[in-house]
């Protein structure tokens, strides 16, 4: 129950402060699916259902009709292919592993919404959305290694 707690919370504050800080929802940095990576890494199987459930309460948020569900369990579903084959344990492996898989589900995310609405690309808050998201990836890694859960 904390780990929905924690989404929601993350969700709401993604969905009432960076929305209106990087302009569109396209670009913002999704928090919500660095919680997810190193919630769902660190456990036997994947757990969708956390998965279908961040992805609702950002879809609530910020009206998006489904769009982060999607995102989400495409996500879920990389990481349990990626897990049956990479020991995701080591910090390299992990963001490595992290930063591939979060290009292709913001990409498939950019190219839906962009056929959809012909939203204009900007590579430079794609870079700005990556990089925040990395820079938290680090933050809760460290936050776990300090835990000793890895």
């Amino acid at each position: 129950m904390k780990f929905y707690w924690v989404v929601f919370l993350i969700a709401f504050l993604q969905s009432s402060v960076m929305v209106p800080l990087m302009g569109s929802y396209l670009y913002v940095p999704d928090f919500v699916l660095v919680v997810l990576y190193t919630h769902t890494v660190f456990l036997e199987r994947v757990e969708y259902r956390k998965g279908i459930m961040s992805g609702l309460f950002l879809d609530i948020l910020q009206d998006s009709l489904g769009w982060h569900i999607a995102g989400k369990t495409f996500f879920l579903m990389m990481i349990d292919v990626v897990k049956s084959r990479v020991f995701l344990l080591d910090r390299y492996t992990f963001i490595l592993v992290y930063l591939m898989m979060s290009l292709m589900e913001h990409f498939l995310r950019l190219s839906l919404f962009r056929i959809k609405y012909y939203y204009p690309l900007s590579l430079s808050r794609i870079a700005l959305q990556i990089g925040l998201e990395m820079l938290f990836l680090l933050y809760t890694y460290r936050y776990i290694s300090y835990r000793g859960e890895t």
